[in-house]
């Protein structure tokens, strides 16, 4: 996907305002924040083969991305 893995040290003040992203990654000044999750009980919904949608309190889901862990491998190749 291209994104290079940066440390929070050399980000901008906007991104660490955001928090503790487990994840930051940049690309062509494009940001990416990850927030890692690893709920044991996400996995009932792959042996089911059902869709899993994950709900917000944002408003529009359009800043909201949700990857599997094979995602999240390919910006870190």
């Amino acid at each position: 996907m291209g994104y290079t893995i940066r440390s929070r040290d050399e980000v901008p003040s906007f991104i660490k305002n955001v928090g503790s992203p487990d994840i930051i990654a940049e690309r062509g000044g494009f940001w990416l924040l990850g927030e890692v999750k690893m709920l044991g009980q996400l996995a009932r919904y792959k042996v089911a083969n059902v869709k899993l949608v994950l709900i917000t309190q944002m408003k529009r889901g359009k800043a909201l991305d949700v990857w599997g862990i094979e995602e999240l491998q390919e910006i870190l190749k």
